[in-house]
């Protein structure tokens, strides 16, 4: 007589968009966006299991992991606007595009720092909360 058997829950499956795929191994992308190399037989029908994800390699620097919050106090953000002549409301309204500049300046010099941590694995230390 055979023992009754537990029904298998069906594996979570995550939709993926292949983006490539080299022997045996595919670069997908989730939504997320997250991207990473799993093997290419364990895709069905434009999905991969949870459990797939978890042991797969992730593609790209992990961001959260490097990124520390930029070195911006009101100070030195104030003295950027001035450097870039914004004094007032309507220079600010005219001089808009410098605004851009100055925060993409901002997050630039972040992300890359961010990037160099990543290239030699060292994480950010955190500021402690209390």
């Amino acid at each position: 007589m055979t023992e009754p058997t537990e029904p298998q829950e069906a594996p979570e499956l995550i939709p993926v968009r292949v983006l490539s795929t080299e022997g045996r191994s595919s670069l997908v992308e989730i939504e997320g966006p997250r991207r990473y190399y799993v093997p290419a037989g364990k895709i069905t029908d434009g999905h991969v299991s949870a459990g797939t994800l978890v042991k797969a390699l992730e593609y790209g620097i992990r961001w959260e992991a490097f990124l520390e919050e930029p070195d911006v106090t009101p100070d030195t953000l104030a003295a950027e606007l001035r450097k870039a002549g914004i004094w007032t409301r309507e220079d600010l309204s005219r001089l808009d595009r410098k605004l851009i500049r100055i925060a993409s300046s901002i997050i630039s010099e972040a992300v890359f720092k961010a990037a160099d941590r990543a290239e030699h694995n060292k994480l950010p230390r955190r500021k402690k909360n209390g």
